[in-house]
């Protein structure tokens, strides 16, 4: 054998001059920036008011809990932080309750709803959540 079997590869690499990869400086350049939260500013909400037309089908709810007598004896006070509880479901919504998925669990394979209950236990499970039964009572809990 004469001659060399590879391509030198010097002539590519300028002398004396370290280079960067090229998608490294461009990920630095084009990175987000983060959000300051002194920029953000939040003005509460002023109530507004309605029209005529549409003020008879709308019912004014009090915001403050009452408290009953038994518990005033007690010396139990209304506090002005207290706010009405809600049920609030965490992760997602979807279009049957956690009941009724775990109703729907327990039916035969050829029906429909125990298909569409086990969709929907896959999207919870998606979300890391679950169904669990406690006490009589399914609730839906995070997987650890």
């Amino acid at each position: 054998m004469a001659g060399n079997n590879f391509t030198p590869f010097q002539i590519a690499i300028k002398k004396n001059e370290p280079q960067a990869p090229q998608s490294a400086k461009k990920s630095a350049e084009s990175e987000p920036q983060p959000i300051r939260s002194q920029e953000i500013k939040v003005e509460p909400q002023k109530e507004k008011q309605l029209s005529p037309e549409v003020a008879q089908y709308v019912k004014h709810h009090e915001e403050t809990v009452k408290i009953p007598a038994v518990l005033k004896e007690i010396g139990v006070v209304a506090d002005a932080k207290d706010q009405p509880i809600e049920d609030v479901v965490e992760g997602p919504v979807l279009p049957m309750t956690d009941q009724q998925i775990a109703d729907g669990l327990k039916k035969p394979a050829n029906m429909s709803i125990r298909w569409l209950s086990l969709f929907l236990l896959y999207l919870l499970q998606q979300a890391h959540y679950t169904i669990k039964t406690v006490h009589g009572q399914v609730k839906r809990i995070v997987k650890p």
